[in-house]
């Protein structure tokens, strides 16, 4: 710690700080003698003078330190820990309003919002955000309208409640992915590269981009170094995302799947998981929780620290030898009248 690295929240009282030289202020004590033979040289008495004199100036500058109240600004130190940086992208269509996981298309009239599929993914993501202690979190809603709530920031109660209010409410219609994308890329814009960087969707419909939005998209994640991992609700339990058999033809022209193969050539790490129900959302966190364990930079928050105890103790080891030697004094001159 060094005085220049202070801050100081009374600044104007540094300005007693020439007290400190009062102690050195010449006093005459000159006195007439007939002969200086009479008066011996003292080198030992010259240095504890100095001595007494450097600690009262010690005790004079240490208060006025203290009384002007220092101390070292927060700051945000860097450490090395295991995590990613994570944008979160939810999607707040109407469609996440219906139910979460049916057999069927005829069930999906019902509007329980507590059974639906947003209120699964709100109590998935604020699980898992509190399992993740060292992350740097961004978070962007997108409907028919893309809204940054939340650029990327340590604050892991700003993220929870971000969260929250995302369940309140009822869906808008239509997506607007494409752009809810490059937003959550440019969230890393001229950031630092601390670690590995993840762009979450999760979202229970796709959307066909067009190629300029394809070709747009691809170079973003690719030039910010990002993997994208997107947590698929379904709305039909037998549809997929991957072609089978025995499904209907049309399913093949579908937004999701579109999506889906889109994904799969941006040339980035991606990974899907398509929840049915609400184990296989869990499945899909705990899957994605223990693949982002890579080391990462983080910065911590040191808090403000006052210093003003450190000066007080300097003051107060400087003071103990002079109210030693000033008890010792009054000692020896009560002895001598008492003689």
């Amino acid at each position: 710690m060094s005085l220049l690295s202070l801050s100081f929240e009374s600044p104007m009282v540094l300005l007693l700080s020439p007290l400190a030289i009062l102690p050195w202020l010449v006093i005459n004590t000159e006195k007439v003698v007939p002969w200086d033979r009479f008066i011996p040289h003292d080198p030992l008495s010259s240095v504890i003078d100095r001595t007494l004199k450097t600690l009262a100036s010690i005790v004079i500058l240490g208060l006025v330190l203290a009384l002007s109240g220092p101390y070292v600004p927060e700051y945000a130190k860097e450490r090395l820990a295991q995590g990613a940086e994570f944008v979160i992208l939810l999607d707040r269509s109407r469609s996440m309003d219906e139910p979460f996981a049916v057999e069927d298309s005829a069930q999906k009239v019902n509007r329980d919002l507590s059974k639906s599929k947003r209120s699964a993914a709100i109590k998935h993501l604020k699980a898992f955000v509190r399992l993740r202690p060292d992350e740097r979190w961004g978070f962007v809603m997108f409907s028919n309208k893309v809204m940054p709530l939340l650029p990327l920031t340590e604050n892991k109660d700003a993220v929870l409640a971000t969260i929250k209010a995302n369940g309140l409410g009822k869906g808008m219609s239509e997506t607007n992915l494409a752009q809810s994308m490059h937003q959550a890329a440019d969230y890393f814009e001229g950031e630092k590269y601390r670690g590995s960087r993840v762009v979450l969707l999760v979202s229970d419909g796709g959307e066909k981009f067009s190629e300029t939005e394809q070709n747009r998209i691809s170079s973003i994640f690719q030039d910010n170094r990002l993997s994208l991992y997107w947590i698929y609700l379904k709305s039909i339990d037998a549809f997929s995302l991957e072609k089978k058999d025995d499904e209907p033809d049309s399913w093949d022209q579908l937004p999701e799947r579109k999506l889906h193969r889109f994904f799969s050539t941006m040339q980035v790490p991606y990974e899907v998981f398509e929840a049915g129900n609400d184990a296989e959302v869990t499945d899909a966190f705990t899957a994605i929780n223990q693949a982002q364990s890579d080391s990462i930079i983080v910065n911590e928050i040191q808090p403000k620290q006052s210093k003003a105890p450190i000066f007080l103790s300097f003051a107060l080891i400087a003071l103990l030898p002079l109210v030693t030697v000033r008890l010792y004094l009054m000692r020896a001159i009560d002895h001598s009248a008492n003689s």
